[in-house]
């Protein structure tokens, strides 16, 4: 048995290791699932926003959306972390999005616009 420990501690270290990277893959593709469809809405609702715009004769529909209240919508009860930090930046990274700070309600806050 002696003989045969050190061969034993690679074996189980790999195994240990290779669960580890298994792990680690699923999870990441989970996340980046989940944060592709986080996304998405965001692209969604702004487009529905530059749609209401468009449409409205008066032009008292403005064509921003507030982000804090995009992240109210996708995430109600609880703080997001990190997942909203990278919406944030993958959002803003999209050339079809415009964002800026503007005062909406009397409160200057970061808004986003399609383009």
């Amino acid at each position: 048995m002696e003989r045969y420990r050190e061969t034993i501690k690679v074996i189980v270290s790999g195994v240990i290791g290779l669960a580890a990277s298994i792990g680690w893959y699923v999870w990441r593709r989970a996340y980046g699932s989940r944060l592709d469809g986080l996304v998405r809405h965001c692209l969604t609702e702004l487009g529905k926003q530059e749609q209401l715009a468009d449409d409205d004769r008066t032009g008292q529909t403005v064509r921003y959306i507030p982000i804090n209240r995009l992240q109210d919508s996708l995430f109600p009860s609880h703080r997001p972390g990190r997942i909203w930090n990278d919406v944030v930046r993958k959002v803003e990274a999209n050339s079809n999005v415009r964002s800026r700070t503007a005062e909406v309600h009397g409160e200057i806050t970061k808004v986003w616009e399609r383009i």
